[in-house]
């Protein structure tokens, strides 16, 4: 089965590379995290909380947009469009964030 001109095996393969990705970067985060200072809980609350509530809203927009078919390859198109960009509005809201207290510490 081919979905998106990507076979089931190539499609594996990334989610294998995603897994990994997480694995690696996981200890990586938590090492810069501590260096930077204690997380506190709320942020630690709102890194769960908010991926379960994007991703039951992910759903509820794909079930709205093919209430027929929410399964199908065009919704998951869809979804993909509507990370991407989510993806690139945060990332532009994060261009102008700074650093206060890496701004006020000397050298």
């Amino acid at each position: 089965m081919f979905v998106m001109g990507l076979s089931s095996l190539s499609v594996g393969n990334i989610i294998l590379g995603m897994n990994l990705g997480f694995v690696c970067g996981g200890p990586l985060f938590g090492w810069i995290s501590e260096k930077s200072g204690m997380a506190m809980t709320g942020i630690i609350f709102f890194s769960m909380i908010g991926p379960a509530v994007f991703l039951q809203g992910l759903g509820m927009f794909m079930q709205a947009a093919y209430p027929d078919n929410a399964w199908s390859p065009k919704a998951f198109q869809y979804a993909f469009w509507i990370c991407s960009a989510c993806l690139l509005f945060v990332s532009i809201l994060y261009i102008f964030t700074s650093d206060k207290a890496a701004a006020s510490q000397t050298v």
